[in-house]
């Protein structure tokens, strides 16, 4: 009877652990993909197309997510005999896996992939890791910071490929401004260790507006700058994108 009544007992914490298991909702991806197409008749005639969008997955203790944006802009004067000038024709794609390691904390692996023909940039690689911490968050707002190292490898046109070892600095601060409407804002800095006039970084101002349904619209501001360009190309490149799209 004692046996019988151990393996009862068993049965019954092993169905109600699995069941609540089970209760538990499977993690999957969830984002947002965006489009902008425009062609402007004026002095100068511009054509722009970009394309973003992001991707996340989140568990108990970690977090994954994914972005890219693609921008190419052109511009031709009018007149007769005049052609289109490429302005803009770049490819940003990120990558990043956070895991908690306190209640504040979390360490992370991220990676990065740009391409920018303007700076005869063939490829930026950047494979980091390091530590974040939230120094606040709210029911409208957050605030978190991120330090650690990464491995740079740069290809410029017409030069030979770098490969360097760097930190990395950055914060992320979101807020919301009100329903539906909310602001980010992140930067990431990558100093050289061990040449500190060699530094690279990339800022983003973004702001999203929904609309009815999964429909919403998103106005950006890219920035970022690079110590050491390719022969007669800017140090600093910027864009200002706009979007709409839909959220999955």
């Amino acid at each position: 009877m004692r046996f019988l009544s151990v393996f009862s007992t068993t049965v019954l914490l092993t169905l109600t652990a699995s069941a609540s298991f089970a209760a538990d909702p499977a993690p999957t991806w969830h984002g947002n993909i965006a489009l902008n197409f425009a062609q402007i008749n004026t002095a100068a005639n511009t054509r722009n197309l970009t394309l973003f969008g992001a991707a996340k997955r989140e568990t108990k203790n970690a977090t994954t997510t994914l972005d890219q944006t693609y921008v190419n802009a052109r511009q031709k004067p009018s007149g007769s005999g005049a052609i289109f000038t490429t302005t803009d024709d770049s490819w940003i794609a990120n990558g990043n896996h956070s895991f908690k390691t306190g209640q504040r904390t979390n360490g992370f692996v991220n990676a990065r992939l740009q391409t920018d023909k303007i700076q005869k940039l063939n490829l930026r690689s950047i494979l980091g890791a390091g530590l974040g911490v939230m120094v606040r968050k709210t029911g409208v707002m957050s605030f978190k910071t991120s330090l650690g190292v990464a491995a740079i490898r740069e290809d410029f046109k017409g030069q030979s490929v770098s490969n360097k070892f760097s930190g990395q600095f950055g914060y992320n601060y979101t807020r919301k401004l009100r329903e539906g409407t909310n602001f980010t804002n992140d930067f990431t800095i990558y100093p050289n260790l061990s040449k500190t006039s060699d530094n690279y970084y990339v800022a983003q101002f973004s702001l999203d507006q929904a609309l009815s349904g999964n429909f919403f619209a998103n106005i950006r501001y890219i920035t970022d700058r690079t110590s050491v360009p390719a022969a007669g190309t800017p140090k600093t490149t910027s864009r200002l994108i706009f979007g709409l799209g839909t959220k999955f």
